[in-house]
């Protein structure tokens, strides 16, 4: 496959907002457990603030945290995004009973993403 651009196969797409050559974005929610792996994964389609992502909380953080390495900690690890810190998430972090821990913006060894 012919390689283009940043180094990504066309129609390919890239982390954030940069699209690779000729090709679309695409959201999703990835929720990642120690020892287990990928345990969920939701696409969404509109553009996300605060109050979809504590509904999206409120709906499936239920039925994740039982599938996770340590369902009874609800232990939610963010990686700095503001719609994750926002007022409304923060309420729907408590409402389903989970602890949010925060890694700091731009952190290699933490977040090697």
């Amino acid at each position: 496959m012919e390689k283009k651009g940043e180094g990504l196969a066309l129609n390919c797409t890239s982390k954030g907002k940069k699209a690779g050559v000729e090709g679309k974005t695409a959201h999703f929610f990835v929720s990642i457990a120690y020892g287990k792996g990928a345990i969920a994964c939701d696409q969404f389609f509109q553009r996300l603030n605060g109050e979809k992502f504590a509904d999206y909380v409120r709906k499936q953080f239920p039925k994740i945290f039982p599938k996770s390495a340590n369902a009874v900690g609800k232990h939610f690890l963010q990686d700095g995004d503001p719609v994750q810190n926002s007022a409304a998430a923060k309420r729907a972090f408590q409402e389903v009973d989970a602890m949010m821990f925060a890694i700091p913006a731009r952190s290699p060894d933490l977040n090697p993403i």
